[in-house]
């Protein structure tokens, strides 16, 4: 509905605040731009659920993996095609443990090239 003039007036006369919420488009944006900035600094997009830099952000890619999770199971998810294309698009993982098995190989290859070509396994700490 629409507020007159002085029916405005009148509510800021009382200390009306008004807070317009973000459409939920430009929310999950907002997130998803904190999730490249992370991906640029640490190499991957596996966000802490509990992460102490950014709580919202290990929350919100929890939210993700669940609506993906329910889409999965042929349930109502507010995750759209657009937002799965570009989660993925980035290397976002939906099932994380899964990935720490292929970490967990990738690594362990990588130590095994580094055993050939040095003839140890001593790999330099950075």
């Amino acid at each position: 509905s629409h507020l007159s003039p002085k029916r405005v007036q009148d509510l800021e006369s009382v200390g009306f605040i008004w807070i317009i919420r973000d459409h939920p488009d430009e929310a999950w944006s907002r997130r998803f731009a904190e999730l490249l900035s992370y991906r640029e600094r640490v190499g991957d997009c596996l966000v802490p659920q509990k992460y102490a830099e950014n709580p919202q952000l290990g929350a919100w890619v929890c939210t993700q993996r669940h609506q993906h999770r329910l889409l999965m199971e042929g349930r109502p998810s507010s995750l759209t095609d657009e937002q799965i294309g570009k989660l993925e698009g980035v290397g976002f993982s939906w099932c994380p443990r899964d990935d720490t098995d292929s970490s967990w190989n990738k690594r362990l290859e990588q130590l095994r090239r580094f055993r050939e070509d040095n003839g140890h396994t001593s790999v330099p700490v950075r």
